[in-house]
C-alpha cells in the first residue's frame, strides 16, 4: 500500500513540475478512453437502434456486426436481414466503405474502397405510396417547399478509387392500385435483376477542377475500367428473361468533362434479349456470343465516334402467331398502361431536336443468322405459314460509316464510303427444307453514298449464285449463275447508270406441271386474297399522277453461258421440252430515254 502511495504521489510532484506537459497527457487520456468507449458501444448501439425501428416498421431484422474504425476511415456491416410476412425484403452479406479523412479540409470526399456482398433488396411503386426493403412511404400530396437558404458558392468535390460488388439482386414492382387495393390483378410491372459481379478500378472524381477555385462549376474526370459478370433482368409475370449479359468490360475509361468521353474497348460475351419471343428454333430474339467495339469517343453529346466493330454469331428471330401479332409484343403490353400517361404528355409538349452524329469504320459480322417465322393464319386464306432463315459466313465492311439524325425538317444523312464482302450466304425455307437464293461471295467495292439519291461504287462480284431450289435431295435450282460483273454503277437525278454488266453461265430450269402451275410457284408468300388486295390497291393508285421515269442507261451488257436454259411443259401430250444449249449475247449503249437507238 505504502509503495502504491509513493507512486501517486510521484505522479502528483511531476504533474505539478510540468504543469501544461501533465493537462496534455491528461486530456490525450481522456480522448483515447472515450474514443475507446464510442469504438466498443457504438457498434452495438447502432445494432440495437437499427433493429428497433426496424421492428417498428413490422420488420424483423437482424445485424451481426457493424465494425467502426474512425482513425483510419473504415466502416462496414455484416450479416444484415429483414423478413417481413414471411418474405426477406433485404439482405446484406456485406458492405463496407474506406475513405480518407485529408481531403476533408478542400472540400473533397475521397472514397478509396467500396464492397458490397450477397446484398437483396425489394421495392414496390403504388399510386400513393412507395415501399423499400418492407418501408412504405406514403404521399401525402405535398409539395416540399425548397430551400431559400444560399447555397455554398463552392461545391463539395468526391472522388472514389475502387468498386466491388458481389452476387446483388433487386425486385421491383409497379401496381395502378392505391397501396391497400394492390393485388396481383393491378400488377403492372414484375421484375427482377441480378448482377453475379461488378468492379471498378481507377480514379473516378467530381469536382472543381482546380481546389483552390472559387468557382462552383464541378468537373467529371474519370480514368478506369469497368467489369461486371452476369447481368440478368427478368420478368416474373412472363417467366422470362429480358435480357441476359455474361462477361462485360469498359476499358480504359477517359474522361475529361462530359463532353469529351473516349473509351478503348467494350467487350460483351454472350448477350440475349426477350425470352421466348422469336423464332422457335431460337431460345431469344436477340443473341450473340461476342461483341468487340473498340476506339470509342463522344464528344459534346452529340457525335459518336467508332473504329471498329467485330461481332460473332449474333441471331435476329421473330416470329408471329395465327393472328398476326409478333412475339415480342407479349413484352410491351405489361407497360403499355404504365406509359400511357407518360407518352400523351409527351407528345403534348414539343421538344426541340438537335442532330446525332455517328460515325463508325470498319465492321465485321461473324456468322450472322436471322429467322422469320409465321403461323398460318387463323382464318381461312388470310396469311401463309413461313419459316424463313438467313444465313452469313461473314459479313466485312472496309471503310467509313456517318449517320446524322434528322433535326426538324432536315431528312437523316447517311454517307459511306468502303467496300463490302459477304460470304457464303444462304437463305433457307425451312418448311420446303430449300434454298430461296445462295451465293459464295458477294464483293462490292469503292460504294460511295453521300444520300439516298446519290450512291454509287466502282465494281460488284457475284460468284455462284443460285435461287428457288428445286427438290430437297437434289441440287437443283431454278436458276443458277456463275458470275455476274458490274462496273462503274450510279445512281443520280433519277438516272441509273451502269458501264458494264456480265453474265456468266446462267442456267434455267422451269417446268409447267400437269395441273398447269409452275415448279416455282411454291416459294410464293402471300395467298390469293393478299394478291387481290394488293391488285386493288395497285389498281387504286394507278389514277394518280405518274411520277418522273426512272432513266436507265447501261454502257454495255454480255450474256455468255454454256449452262442448259431449259423449259418443260408437263401438261401437254406428249411432253414438251424446249432448250437452248449456248448462249453469247452482247449488247452496247442501252438508253431507256432512246430506245429506238440502234446498238453498234
Amino acid at each position: 500500500m505504502s509503495k502504491i502511495t509513493t507512486r501517486i504521489g510521484r505522479v502528483k510532484t511531476l504533474y505539478k513540475d510540468h504543469l501544461w506537459q501533465g493537462r496534455l497527457i491528461v486530456a490525450t487520456l481522456i480522448t483515447v478512453l472515450v474514443l475507446l468507449i464510442v469504438r466498443v458501444s457504438l457498434p452495438y448501439t447502432i445494432i440495437y437502434s437499427a433493429v428497433y425501428w426496424l421492428e417498428q416498421q413490422g420488420i424483423t431484422a437482424q445485424i451481426e456486426d457493424i465494425t467502426i474504425n474512425i482513425s483510419k476511415g473504415t466502416f462496414s456491416v455484416h450479416g444484415a436481414s429483414g423478413i417481413q410476412n414471411e418474405t426477406r425484403v433485404f439482405n446484406i452479406g456485406k458492405v463496407s466503405v474506406d475513405w480518407e479523412w485529408t481531403p476533408l479540409k478542400d472540400k473533397n470526399i475521397h472514397i478509396t474502397d467500396v464492397v458490397l456482398e450477397d446484398f437483396i433488396l425489394n421495392a414496390a411503386q403504388y399510386m400513393d405510396a412507395i415501399e423499400i426493403a418492407g418501408i412504405l412511404i406514403k404521399d401525402d400530396g405535398t409539395v416540399e417547399q425548397q430551400s431559400t437558404q444560399e447555397d455554398d458558392p463552392v461545391a463539395w468535390g468526391a472522388a472514389l478509387n475502387q468498386i466491388d460488388f458481389k452476387d446483388l439482386r433487386f425486385c421491383f414492382q409497379q401496381f395502378d392500385s392505391p397501396f391497400d387495393e394492390a393485388n396481383q390483378e393491378n400488377n403492372l410491372l414484375d421484375y427482377c435483376a441480378k448482377i453475379g459481379q461488378l468492379s471498378w478500378q481507377g480514379d473516378f472524381s467530381l469536382g472543381t477542377a482546380d481546389s483552390s477555385s472559387q468557382s462552383p462549376e464541378l468537373q467529371l474526370a474519370v480514368d478506369g475500367t469497368l467489369e461486371f459478370k452476369q447481368v440478368q433482368l427478368f420478368n416474373n409475370r412472363l417467366e422470362g428473361a429480358l435480357i441476359n449479359i455474361g462477361d462485360t468490360s469498359l476499358s480504359d475509361i477517359k474522361i475529361n468533362g462530359i463532353n469529351d468521353i473516349k473509351l478503348d474497348s467494350i467487350n460483351i460475351a454472350e448477350l440475349s434479349l426477350l425470352q421466348q419471343s422469336g423464332h422457335s428454333r431460337h431460345t431469344h430474339a436477340v443473341e450473340f456470343s461476342d461483341l468487340d467495339i473498340s476506339d470509342i469517343s463522344v464528344s459534346d453529346l452529340d457525335t459518336v465516334t467508332i473504329n471498329a466493330i467485330e461481332l460473332t454469331k449474333p441471331v435476329i428471330s421473330m416470329g408471329r402467331d395465327e393472328t398476326g401479332k409478333f412475339k415480342y409484343e407479349q413484352w410491351l403490353l405489361q407497360q403499355k398502361q404504365a406509359a400511357s400517361t407518360t407518352a400523351q404528355q409527351s407528345a403534348d409538349q414539343p421538344g426541340e431536336t438537335t442532330a446525332f452524329n455517328i460515325n463508325l469504320g470498319d465492321i465485321k459480322i461473324i456468322e450472322p443468322e436471322i429467322c422469320y417465322e409465321q403461323q398460318a393464319s387463323s382464318s381461312s386464306n388470310k396469311s401463309l405459314a413461313l419459316d424463313y432463315c438467313l444465313n452469313l459466313a461473314s459479313s466485312e465492311w472496309d471503310g467509313d460509316l456517318a449517320i446524322t439524325t434528322p433535326v426538324d425538317t432536315k431528312p437523316l444523312s447517311l454517307n459511306l464510303h468502303g467496300n463490302l464482302v459477304l460470304s457464303s450466304f444462304s437463305t433457307t425455307n425451312n418448311l420446303l427444307k430449300r434454298d430461296l437464293l445462295n451465293f459464295d461471295n458477294l464483293a462490292i467495292k469503292n460504294i460511295a453514298v453521300n444520300s439516298l439519291d446519290d450512291l454509287a461504287f466502282a465494281r460488284l462480284n457475284l460468284d455462284n449464285a443460285a435461287g428457288l431450289e428445286l427438290t430437297s435431295t437434289e441440287d437443283k435450282y431454278t436458276m443458277t449463275v456463275s458470275g455476274l460483273d458490274v462496273s462503274a454503277f450510279s445512281y443520280r437525278n433519277n438516272t441509273l447508270s451502269i458501264d458494264m454488266a456480265a453474265i456468266n453461265d446462267l442456267g434455267l430450269e422451269i417446268t409447267q406441271n400437269k395441273d398447269g402451275s409452275l415448279d416455282f410457284e411454291q416459294w410464293k408468300f402471300t395467298t390469293d386474297e393478299q394478291q387481290a388486295t394488293a391488285q386493288a390497291e395497285a389498281a387504286a393508285g394507278s389514277s394518280k399522277p405518274d411520277a418522273e421515269p426512272l432513266r436507265i442507261k447501261i454502257g454495255e451488257f454480255r450474256l455468255d453461258t454454256t449452262r442448259p436454259v431449259e423449259f418443260a411443259d408437263l401438261s401437254v401430250t406428249p411432253n414438251m421440252l424446249v432448250g437452248l444449249e449456248e448462249i453469247h449475247l452482247i449488247i452496247k449503249q442501252l438508253d431507256s430515254e432512246k430506245p429506238e437507238q440502234k446498238s453498234p
